[in-house]
């Protein structure tokens, strides 16, 4: 782990140079990314605020977090909704919003030193694969909605529009799927 740190830290000490507010986003669940950022940056962190802005935190995020490294979720954070956590849980919630957000490059593999610079290994995905094209056609559809929405936030603040009513229609899919959506999803 940390012949692997020593190859990736400079990646990222590279990328945030003399910032000294930095903010990770991320879908969420543990905060181990965050916490793996941390360790990466080495003692560079004393130098930055770092605060991680994630869909949700569970209870796990606990062991994550620290007056260094706050972290907060917005469908849950740390089990503040319970009845969120576990529904994203147990009824496919995490795997819908993991597809949902799959990269269309691919994972990032590691990272290789070339001529001094840091460059991340991506994966090589050969020929797009279907899971890949039906993450990518539900993407469009989902930007198109914030494109159809846009105009919510140049006519209302932003703190009106922070409600766990946006997430309503998600749960609902979780519990209640119509045939339809249960045989796209399948």
């Amino acid at each position: 782990s940390k012949e692997n740190r020593e190859t990736f830290s400079q990646y990222f000490i590279d990328i945030i140079q003399d910032s000294k507010n930095i903010a990770l986003i991320d879908i969420g669940w543990s905060g181990n990314i965050q916490a793996a950022f941390s360790r990466a940056i080495c003692d560079k962190w004393s130098d930055i605020n770092l605060s991680g802005f994630y869909l949700g935190l569970f209870s796990s995020a606990g062991q994550n977090i620290s007056p260094y490294n706050p972290m907060k979720g917005w469908m849950t954070s740390f089990s503040t909704n319970w009845n969120i956590e576990h529904e994203l849980t147990q009824d496919g919630g995490v795997e819908i919003l993991e597809f949902v957000l799959t990269a269309n490059h691919g994972s990032t593999l590691g990272y290789e030193s070339v001529d001094g610079k840091i460059n991340p290994i991506l994966e090589k995905l050969e020929n797009e694969s279907e899971y890949n094209a039906n993450a990518m056609k539900l993407q469009s559809g989902i930007m198109k909605y914030f494109e159809d929405h846009q105009y919510l936030l140049d006519n209302f603040s932003l703190e009106s529009l922070l409600s766990h009513e946006w997430i309503k229609p998600f749960m609902r899919l979780l519990k209640e799927p119509t045939k339809q959506e249960a045989e796209m999803f399948g």
